[in-house]
This record gives C-alpha cells, structure tokens and sequence, in this order.
C-alpha cells in the first residue's frame, strides 16, 4: 500500500506542480495482520514524497481513544516537519456492546481534550493554517465564532 501511495502522490504532485498535504484518517478497526501502524505510514510516505500533513487532531484523538492509546504520544510521533496545516472538528461518542467508540462525525463543538491536544501541535509543529469543521447539526453562527476565536487565540499565543 506504502509504494501505490508513494507512486500517486508523487504523480499528482509533479502533474499539479505543488505538494499535497495529506490527512491522517479516523478508523475503527485495525487489521490483524498489518506491518506498519497509520502514523508510521504517514511519516513513510511524508518524507518519500515530500507531500505535508493536515493533521487532522480530533481524528488522532478519537482514534487514540478507540484503541486505548496515549493521543499526545501519538501526536508526537508524527514527522515535525510534515505537518503544514491542522483540523480540528467535534466527534460523537457511540455506545456499543463492545464500548464506546469516538465516531468523526463533525455534530458537535471540538471537545476540551482535542483542544489540548492542538495547543500541543501548535506548540510542537508551529502555528499552521487550521481548518475548522463543523457541518452536521450547525449552531447557530454565535457558537461558530466561538470556536473559531479559540483557533485564533491558539495561534496568536505561537505568533507574537
């Protein structure tokens, strides 16, 4: 999978003349048999191709909560200079047989832990363009602002 990968980002790349930025993928399962976890792909893929990271920090998040993993050290394993932008958005939590499961669904307002975790890339990777994601059960513009005045405030703290 690495080397199909490689092999198109690097066409598309070369075909549009700019590197792609790339989003690490929210998941719910994981395969028995895979040799290389997600973020070590990434950072595989990343440095063959030359291609940046949006990092997408809820789905870090919410996968590391899914699989019962440290989302800061998660977070720290990913290649600093690949990342060039972030996302962030709200997820749902899904109650199940199994458990619980954090689904990226974009209903509800980015959760204080997701926050943290951004203050920690901005930190770690530098004050990047962030995308805010918020398409299903929108609120009303007002608790929009909000949450965009907390990207702000995030950033500016990295810029001044």
């Amino acid at each position: 999978s690495l080397e199909y990968l490689v092999e198109r980002v690097l066409l598309v790349q070369e075909t549009i003349g700019a590197p792609l930025h790339l989003e690490n993928i929210s998941n719910y399962m994981r395969f028995k048999n895979s040799t290389i976890d997600e973020i070590s792909f990434l950072n595989q893929l990343t440095e063959r191709t030359g291609a940046f990271v949006l990092l997408d920090i809820n789905n870090l998040w919410a996968n590391s909560k899914n699989f019962a993993e440290d989302p800061a050290a998660s977070l720290l394993r990913v290649r600093a200079n690949s990342v060039r932008s972030y996302h962030l958005a709200g997820c749902s939590r899904e109650k199940h047989k199994a458990g619980d499961v954090w689904i990226d669904y974009h209903a509800e307002a980015v959760h204080p832990e997701v926050w943290d975790l951004y203050n920690l890339a901005v930190q770690t990777f530098g004050p990047w363009p962030t995308l805010l994601e918020w398409e299903n059960d929108v609120p009303p513009l007002k608790i929009t602002l909000k949450e965009v005045e907390k990207v702000s405030s995030n950033l500016q703290k990295f810029l001044n």
